[in-house]
């Protein structure tokens, strides 16, 4: 039976939506819009909070292998700088090796005012092969009326043949007060008066020897070094300078200022040396100024 037939015509068409009040029943338990905004908010930081914490923590170690890298080129190029140096002394050194061994008896090479500073204003030994070198060079360099030796040629009967007994004379000798410690030199510095044929010794360190000692220093320092240099030579005499060392590393830098003294027709033995208040820290700036200038300075206080 078709469908149309059974519907009964008096009822409203059934097909047609109806109007419907429906109550709306609000539940404890339903969460409110407000707060579900609020949570998917907090949620959402959350979610960021490591992404931010893992850009901050790249760009910190990106950082660090900058300045890492950064710290490793300036060191590579201190370092090529030190070897650099380094091997320039070494070479000197060699070379000063082979002229004490009497295996060559060419000039020692070269040194730079830079080598000679650096080593200057060390608190510590002076050596033959730098600021000596340096220092008995600039000397001849600059005046005629005295010439001086390296301490180390003195080693060499060949050095001898320079000097001349008719004329006063300035040096600086390399000797060895205790002869059961071959390792350990010391510097003094001396002068030949010509007039009177005798040789006054200037040793920075004199009041530590013992009578003995001094006797047994000036017997060898006469017989080895003093009587080839002035054959005409009568006698060699201590003088106690003023102006002593306190230290056990500076006798090259009184050596050389008991020189300078010497150059300006001072006497140790009467004249102190400035700038020893304390230490010999501002000798040997006032040396190190005296090398950059590449002139003999009067020894006087630097203002």
């Amino acid at each position: 039976m078709p469908l149309n037939e059974t519907m009964n015509p008096n009822l409203p068409n059934q097909m047609e939506p109806m109007d419907v009040d429906v109550p709306f029943i609000k539940s404890d338990n339903q969460p409110n819009i407000d707060e579900l905004c609020e949570k998917f908010d907090k949620l959402n930081i959350k979610n960021r909070f490591p992404w931010i914490v893992l850009t901050l923590m790249e760009t910190a170690i990106a950082l660090l292998i900058f300045f890492l890298l950064l710290f490793i080129v300036v060191m590579m190029s201190l370092y090529e700088y030190v070897y650099k140096k380094g091997q320039e002394i070494i070479s000197i050194k060699l070379k000063l090796i082979e002229i004490l061994h009497g295996n060559i008896s060419i000039p020692l090479p070269k040194v730079t005012t830079e080598m000679a500073l650096h080593e200057i204003k060390q608190l510590s030994y002076l050596s033959c092969e730098i600021t000596m070198n340096f220092f008995t060079n600039m000397v001849n360099n600059i005046q005629n009326k005295f010439k001086m030796v390296n301490p180390i040629y003195f080693k060499k009967k060949c050095a001898y043949s320079n000097f001349s007994v008719d004329q006063n004379d300035i040096q600086i000798l390399f000797i060895y007060p205790d002869k059961t410690q071959k390792n350990i030199g010391h510097y003094i510095a001396i002068y030949y008066n010509a007039d009177t044929k005798i040789v006054d010794i200037y040793d920075s360190c004199v009041e530590m020897y013992t009578d003995d000692q001094k006797r047994d220093i000036k017997r060898e320092l006469k017989e080895e070094i003093l009587d080839r240099m002035y054959p005409n030579n009568k006698y060699a005499v201590w003088k106690r300078p003023k102006s002593l060392q306190k230290d056990d590393y500076s006798c090259g830098v009184f050596a050389i200022a008991y020189a300078l003294l010497l150059f300006q027709g001072k006497k140790p033995e009467n004249d102190e040396i400035p700038f020893l208040a304390f230490d010999t820290f501002y000798l040997r700036q006032f040396l190190g100024k005296m090398f950059e200038e590449n002139k003999l300075l009067p020894l006087k206080y630097l203002i």
